[in-house]
């Protein structure tokens, strides 16, 4: 199970460069398109960092094109998961959504293949410490 990082969540973007960077599981992850991108954020409140600043995380693959925030039906408490690399992993609590700035308007309602999410491939739970 991977380790979190105090850099998790942060959303990164090159001072030169277009590329947007996720901070997941310690690791910079390239977000690969600006529709990848709006399906989990709201706004563009980055920080700028220099590639320096940038080599100082390692580098991660890039996160698939389909990421997203998933859950199964929208209910109180229902759990929320982020889409990634092939997998559903566990957002296990508020603090961890505001951690990654994710916002509840971005999480695709209806799209767990069933109710119960160990149905589909499931990875390491995401938090915040």
């Amino acid at each position: 199970m991977p380790l979190p990082s105090p850099y998790d969540g942060k959303r990164i973007k090159h001072a030169t460069l277009d590329n947007i960077y996720m901070v997941l599981d310690g690791t910079l992850r390239h977000i690969p398109s600006w529709e990848a991108y709006t399906r989990l954020y709201a706004d563009n409140d980055w920080e700028t960092w220099t590639s320096d600043q940038l080599g100082q995380l390692p580098l991660g693959r890039p996160l698939n094109d389909d990421v997203e925030l998933r859950a199964h039906v929208r209910t109180p408490g229902e759990r929320i998961y982020l889409w990634v690399d092939g997998t559903c992993r566990w957002i296990v609590d508020e603090s961890v959504m505001e951690k990654f700035h994710f916002v509840y308007d971005r999480v695709k309602w209806n799209t767990m293949p069933d109710a119960h999410p160990n149905s589909t491939n499931t990875g390491s739970d995401i938090t915040a410490h």
